[in-house]
């Protein structure tokens, strides 16, 4: 009995593999990619995401684009497992919502794409942020040298 509970819960986890060469991770790698696509319309709609299936495609082309310089077989069949891991937390939706619509939400970022959901902080960019907190910064100076002029004035 324990013996069948064992093989039973091993092949419901993700199984690493091995490929003999890059001929073989690549299908490996195609499958996966296909396999991600088709998720997308299941993710739509259990995390009931506002985004595009266009868009979430797009971001998951980036990261396969990103890695597509990889020749080495292992470092491929490793990032196979992760992409394999990722796939099925979001199929079994053991990730939140927030992290499958941030992930989404910063392929806004590609070109010519853009999600269709917009929030307060999701219209701040990062250059915004710096020249808000170096006006704030210089609003503290000014407020502490009028503090230290007043002190001496009120002194003498």
């Amino acid at each position: 009995f324990f013996f069948s509970f064992v093989v039973m819960a091993f092949n419901m986890y993700v199984r690493t593999s091995v490929s003999r060469n890059m001929a073989d991770a690549r299908l490996k790698v195609i499958d996966l990619y296909r396999k991600a696509c088709r998720l997308v319309p299941v993710l739509i709609a259990q995390y009931e995401l506002s985004h595009t299936p266009a868009s979430m495609r797009a971001r998951i082309r980036r990261d396969f684009d990103k890695h597509n310089d990889v020749s080495d077989p292992q470092v491929v069949d490793k990032l196979l497992f992760l992409g394999m891991v990722d796939i099925e937390e979001g199929r079994n939706m053991w990730k939140q919502t927030n992290h499958v619509d941030s992930y989404f939400a910063e392929g806004s970022a590609i070109p010519g794409v853009t999600a269709t959901k917009k929030g307060p902080l999701d219209q701040i960019t990062m250059e915004e942020r710096r020249i808000t907190q170096l006006k704030q910064e210089e609003e503290l100076r000014v407020m502490r040298n009028v503090s230290k002029s007043q002190n001496l004035q009120y002194k003498d």
